[in-house]
């Protein structure tokens, strides 16, 4: 399941996955924060998850195609998957972003 943090540029989406990610992944009797935590709630789309299903993109094209099927491989695992995403809830040449 995909639980996402989806907002504007600089509305707080770095302050909030800092907030989230200290509460779930930070251990404070064994470490301090730092922003490399941050990647523990990874972009969405990025080139990893592309790569993940084949998608070499080319342009942003390429990349509205994959939305759904690349959403659909980060949820094969089973779990919670925290993602943040500027992405608007809509859709782009109608490839919908969900």
């Amino acid at each position: 399941m995909i639980i996402w943090l989806a907002s504007f540029p600089k509305s707080g989406n770095t302050w909030m996955r800092a907030f989230l990610c200290s509460y779930l992944y930070l251990d404070l009797d064994k470490e301090n924060f730092t922003f490399n935590l941050l990647k523990k709630i990874e972009r969405f789309p990025n080139l990893n998850q592309l790569n993940n299903i084949g998608i070499k993109p080319k342009s942003f094209s390429d990349v509205a195609k994959s939305w759904i099927p690349t959403q659909n491989h980060i949820n094969l695992n089973n779990k919670i998957n925290l993602l943040k995403t500027h992405q608007a809830f809509g859709n782009f040449e109608n490839f919908h972003f969900l």
